[in-house]
């Protein structure tokens, strides 16, 4: 062994070097490898109310930077080396950017924002890319390489401020962009605030401390005290005034409604004063100006002192004036009964002018601590903001901002007047949240990972904490407060600070923004449409290649299938409550239908039979009731006769169950608007035709319910058993599990039709989500839904019947595009009898694809039929009409009867296969019109903005939708108009055919095959024979297509 000393010392000094180095490496280094390590799992989750409802922090912030960033994909990436190549201005910037280029998810870029605002003052984040902005702003301009501008450079423009003051004409598009500008500015402003700041109100720019909405508050004030009633010579002002002095020395009720008023005013002043101190207006140079607008008088903590006074004032003027009005009744003074009359008008108006004063005070209270798109919380205990009476315009925010609970007056602060914002809760339970959220914001702006994890995590508890007890003292408040009858519990609900089942709302609305379910539509659509496009060949190609095909379009629709399951989940509607969500609606119906339809050969004699087990056995021989049909061959070989009959007994006792409640829920329970039933038994007014009509009508469809969907409910249940039966016999034979895969393959047009639309349909929203912003023509935001579709009854049957409907004529569309492919570059075959005997023929496809359409327009039809009728049965029951020519509902009934005027001609035998393929492409232009042009390119052509009452589900950039819609249509129809042309050729013998009749015998084949074998879905002979007799037709120049 060796001991050389020289030897070990050197060993033993690299040793010490290496482990000095990594200790010194690990601890250099520390801060930015915990500054990559900060999760926000736990504060991701915080609920935050904003635009009408409630939603994760990590929704919040995600809208939040889509505005001031203009960007919809969940993060930005801002590079300083770009804005500073010569390196960081500032301590701030290298804290925020210890590399030149960052990622910021947008959950950490708002965070930051709330945490440490001051340090974004001169960080380039606030999109404004084009190029006659950034001139006006005197920042560089380079096309599409410098995207932002910082605060700084907008608070600090001369050029800016110097082109606002002359700037006259506010529809010019220069003016527009900068507006949208300045307002991700002022967005910025609104979720950085910090209630601590100056109050500034900068009309144009925002500042740091912006508190524009509280002085537009104290303008509604001013306003009500200047209004002057009709016939009136006084403002209320005045009149109260008056009041304030005839009543001052009648006794100590007289005396208290003069000095309520007297205060009131006088906070009504002073907030004038102050506000107009805030927006930067001149003042008079009085004693007392001069002494409330001091510095330390203008901090916030002492405006809202004022503002709680003036709560506490307002409140009780309202009651004074009450209780003046009983003294007079029983006073000595002799008042005759005019008299009487005379102030009991008086006084009630006064009263209600009292108690508007007393809620834009509330107001007050409210926005001094936010802004429009500030932080709200928990729930605010003010019970006015959920009245059914409240006035949106003179109401609060049901919520509470972060600011306000954070900074407000803690109870023991307010123990004389007990009106502040934070009064009715525990102190300890605020003064934790406020401990733990300095202990978050140390951790976050120090980037210590451990502390901060802990620290988000303690935040989020004691705010469910507090947040649970608001919902409790804003319930006990409204319970006090408003009487049975102005309380509004589904606002009551829907507004709780979220907890058990609704909590986990917030968390699938998380799951959703991560998943983004619906991106992968195109892609699972696009792969299908591969698959089955490459299904020819050998018979183990075939099959490969067409199973792959099935498979991923079920994938596709179980991915799809998840992803409404989430936003239903979150919003607790039928998904197709707004553009956006139709959009992705009807694509899954065409992918549906085409999965139908592509499988029908497994599954149809399943579905009749599990249909045949669920018939009532006495309903035999009956007209329009036979439902126990004579069993077929197959049928026997099933299930024995008696098996047969005991399934039918003990189905029909199923249905007569379901049928009671189904019966009891719609015509018995109040659920339906206006606590009215869903369906009559009975017209209300037996006087009018219009509401007789409208019963029968209602009648007629709760009859076709009562019968139909009990039983279909149950043999949808009994139908995947009978289907796993029958691939298990398949299994044991391979000539019958040969023949059932050629049928489903021959059917693979619908695959090819159907993953073409929805992959097409998937594309647009891939297209329209990779857009900034302000130029998506549709968003994938959750909204709070209008007023008029808060009826999920109705809004589950009769916007899903439809949108489904336009996902039947979309299928027919992706099939008569391939027809009209194969009408162009297929290859016509010869006269059957040869060239001498007439027209040539169509390639054989168009014939099979024909009859496909007619099937995907019956489908159209009957969805489009109901969802029209139930429509106008909801109308009637939100608006008071069943029908009122609506331009949607217009363009819904053109929809309807133009596919009927096609299906129609094609059994009268007026169209041959061409018209009816021109059917799909006709039908579905008006379609669009229903679905787009109604909600987007009719509001362009009005002053409102809207047309009729449909207008709800128009979004941004009609004009680019609009433009859109319009020349995919004129594209397709000028596809019809080529295909049309070498249609007219083909059969005339020009261009590519089939030379000799043996080649013509030897591709007919196939469909000689599929009339055998397609015998359970269509007559192909049928088809075929309409086929030759159109052709036949054309030959003597009565081609109704033409």
């Amino acid at each position: 062994m060796n001991h050389n000393p020289i030897v070990n010392s050197m060993v033993l000094r690299k040793l010490l070097f290496i482990f000095a180095s990594t200790f010194l490496a690990s601890n250099l280094f520390q801060g930015h490898t915990q500054a990559e390590e900060i999760t926000l799992e736990e504060f991701r989750q915080i609920p935050v109310f904003h635009q009408g409802r409630i939603k994760p922090f990590d929704s919040y912030a995600k809208e939040m930077l889509e505005q001031v960033c203009n960007t919809t994909k969940g993060y930005v990436k801002l590079d300083m080396g770009l804005y500073f190549p010569a390196g960081n201005p500032s301590e701030d910037i290298d804290h925020l950017f210890p590399e030149p280029e960052v990622k910021w998810t947008a959950t950490e870029i708002v965070l930051s924002w709330l945490t440490e605002p001051e340090r974004w003052e001169e960080v380039p984040f606030i999109y404004a890319a084009h190029n006659d902005v950034r001139e006006i702003i005197d920042v560089q301009v380079a096309d599409l390489t410098f995207k932002y501008v910082s605060p700084a450079e907008l608070m600090e423009s001369e050029s800016l401020k110097d082109w606002l003051a002359d700037q006259g004409n506010a529809d010019s598009p220069s003016f527009k962009l900068i507006e949208k500008v300045l307002g991700r500015l002022d967005t910025f402003r609104g979720v950085s605030l910090q209630a601590d700041s100056p109050l500034t109100g900068s009309i144009q720019i925002a500042d740091v401390g912006d508190r524009k909405n509280f002085c537009t508050s104290v303008r509604k004030i001013v306003d009500l005290l200047n209004e002057v009633k009709p016939g009136e010579q006084k403002s209320l002002f005045d009149r109260l005034n008056d009041h304030a002095q005839s009543f001052s020395a009648q006794g100590a009720s007289g005396q208290e409604l003069a000095q309520s008023i007297n205060q009131s005013l006088a906070y009504s002043e002073l907030m004038q004063i102050k506000s107009a101190k805030i927006l930067g207006f001149p003042l008079p140079d009085a004693d007392y100006i001069q002494e409330v607008t001091t510095p330390e008088k203008m901090a916030v903590t002492e405006i809202a002192k004022d503002v709680r006074a003036y709560c506490y004032y307002t409140n009780q003027l309202a009651g004074n004036f009450s209780s003046l009005l009983d003294e007079l009744r029983n006073s000595q003074f002799g008042l005759s009964k005019s008299q009487l009359d005379q102030y009991q008008l008086e006084f009630r108006e006064m009263s209600t002018k009292a108690h508007e004063l007393y809620l834009l005070s509330l107001q007050l209270q409210e926005v001094l601590y936010a802004n429009r798109h500030t932080m709200l919380v928990i729930p605010s205990s003010n019970p006015y903001t959920l009245a059914k009476n409240r006035d949106e315009g003179k109401n609060a925010q049901p919520w509470l901002s972060l600011q306000a609970v954070l900074h407000d007056a803690l109870p023991s602060e307010d123990e004389v007047m007990k009106i502040g914002l934070l009064a009715p809760l525990k102190e300890s339970r605020i003064t934790r949240v406020r401990r733990s959220w300095d202990k978050l914001q140390d951790a976050y702006v120090q980037r210590n990972a451990s502390a901060f994890d802990t620290a988000q995590a303690d935040f989020l508890e004691s705010l469910q904490t507090l947040g649970e007890e608001a919902t409790d003292a804003r319930d006990a408040a409204i319970g006090k407060t408003l009487s049975s009858t102005n309380r509004d519990p589904d606002v009551m609900d829907y507004t709780a600070y979220p907890a058990g089942a609704a909590f986990q709302r917030v968390q699938a609305e998380i799951k959703y923004n991560d998943s983004k379910p619906f991106q992968y539509t195109a892609v699972f659509s696009f792969l299908a449409l591969i698959a089955f496009a490459l299904s020819f060949g050998t018979n183990s190609v075939k099959r490969i290649a067409f199973y792959s095909g099935v498979t991923t379009l079920m994938i596709g629709l179980l991915w799809t299938v998840y992803g409404f399951y989430l936003r239903v989940t979150i919003t607790g509607w039928a998904p197709v409550t707004n553009m956006y969500e139709t959009i992705i609606f009807v694509p899954f119906i065409v992918s549906l239908l085409a999965a139908w339809f592509l499988l029908t050969p497994v599954t149809l004699a399943g579905i009749k039979d599990s249909w045949r087990l669920t018939a009532a056995p006495f309903l035999k021989d009956i007209p329009f009731l036979n439902e126990s049909r004579e069993l077929s061959t197959s049928q026997q070989t099933r299930f024995t006769v008696q098996t047969w009959h005991v399934a039918g007994y003990i189905s029909t006792a199923a249905r007569l169950v379901l049928i009671y409640f189904l019966f009891y829920y719609l015509t018995q329970k109040p659920y339906g608007d206006g606590g009215r039933s869903y369906f009559e038994l009975t017209p209300t007014d037996w006087s009018s035709l219009n509401r007789i009509g409208v019963w029968a009508v209602g009648l007629v469809c709760l009859i076709l319910t009562l019968w139909i969907i009990p039983r279909f409910i149950i043999a949808t249940c009994m139908s995947p058993c009978l289907i796993v039966q029958d691939y298990f016999h398949r299994r044991v034979n391979q000539e019958t599990s040969q023949k059932a895969f050629d049928e489903m393959h021959k059917r693979r047009f619908f695959g090819i039709g159907g993953t073409f639309m929805t992959g097409i349909g998937g594309l647009v929203l891939l297209l329209s989500n990779s857009l900034p912003a302000d130029a998506q023509i549709v968003s994938e935001n959750f909204s709070p839904l209008q007023p008029v579709l808060r009826s999920n009854f109705w809004l589950t049957i009769h916007v899903l019947t439809i949108v489904a409907s336009y996902g039947a004529g979309g299928l027919a569309l992706g099939l008569g595009n391939i027809a009209l492919g194969y009408y162009i570059f297929g290859k016509y075959r010869l006269p059957a009898g040869g060239v001498a005997t007439g027209a040539h023929r169509p390639p054989e496809q168009c014939a099979t694809l024909a009859q496909y359409c007619y099937r995907s327009i019956q489908v159209a039809v009957l969805l489009l039929a109901v969802g029209t009728i139930l429509g106008g049965l909801w109308a009637d029951v939100s608006w008071g009409r069943f029908w009122g020519w609506d331009p949607k509902e217009v363009w819904a009934l053109i929809s309807l009867l133009i596919y009927l005027a096609f299906l129609h001609a094609r059994f009268a035998g007026w169209l041959n296969n061409f018209g009816m393929i021109a059917g799909t492409i006709a039908g579905f232009s008006m379609i669009m019109m229903s679905w787009v042009g109604v909600n987007f390119g009719l509001p362009l052509l009005s002053d409102t903005g809207s047309v009729g009452l449909h207008s709800y589900g128009a979004g941004e950039n009609a004009s680019r939708a609009i433009g859109s819609v319009v020349l995919v249509v004129i594209i397709n129809w000028a596809f019809l108009g080529v295909a049309w042309g070498r249609y007219k050729a083909g059969i005339a013998g020009i261009g590519k055919h089939m030379e000799s009749t043996a080649a013509t015998a030897t591709v007919e084949a196939p469909v000689t095959d599929l009339v055998e074998d397609s015998s359970t879905v269509e007559d192909s002979s049928t088809v075929e024979d309409s086929d030759d007799a159109a052709e036949s037709a054309e030959t003597d120049n009565s081609d109704s297509a033409e």
